[in-house]
């Protein structure tokens, strides 16, 4: 029995060791899919203006600095959900249903000036709220976003994505004993 427990840590060790591969970068490539699939759209979404409006605006060369905040949040959300859904593997089901509520809680389908004014305080705590606004001015209407609330964003999306790679970090050691 003794020898059965050692070679069970030394599996446990090796397996340890060989875990310690990038693993981190397993979010970045959901993040690169997700690009590639936003690129396709983006293109798409220029050639139905460039057909209903004859012209592109000239604020589209602003769009990777309203885009680049969301990446770092996301990709800090990504971390942070992989090392919980180790140990909580029900995690998938959950972040479906609340992707799904954050869809209707954010003005993709209505502009923000259409909820009431009393409500409008309320939404614009969804981190959703002003990429979804900074990228319809700077992709439809060709106005620039407002730079004081972008800068506030970046650097809450930094302090997401460098709080979801210390999540990362401080739980992958015991990965592989829950795996």
């Amino acid at each position: 029995m003794r020898e059965s427990c050692a070679e069970s840590d030394s599996f446990k060790s090796q397996l340890r060791e060989e875990s310690r591969f990038s693993i981190g970068d397993s979010a970045l490539c959901g993040d690169g899919l997700s690009r590639l699939h936003g690129g396709i759209s983006l293109v798409v979404m220029l050639l139905a203006l460039l057909l209903t409006h004859g012209t592109i605006p000239w604020t589209i060369v602003l769009i990777p600095f309203v885009l680049m905040p969301l990446l770092c949040a996301t990709l800090g959300i990504a971390w942070f959900l992989s090392a919980l859904g180790v140990y909580i593997r029900d995690i998938v089901q959950v972040t479906g249903i609340v992707t799904t509520i954050f869809l209707f809680i954010s003005p993709v389908f209505f502009p923000l000036s259409a909820v009431p004014q009393e409500f409008q305080n309320l939404l614009k705590l969804n981190p959703l709220t002003f990429v979804i606004e900074a990228g319809r001015n700077v992709l439809i209407f060709g106005r620039p976003f407002d730079w004081i609330g972008w800068t506030w964003y970046a650097v809450s999306s930094f302090a997401i994505a460098w709080a979801g790679f210390w999540w990362f970090q401080k739980t992958r050691r015991g990965f592989a004993d829950v795996v």
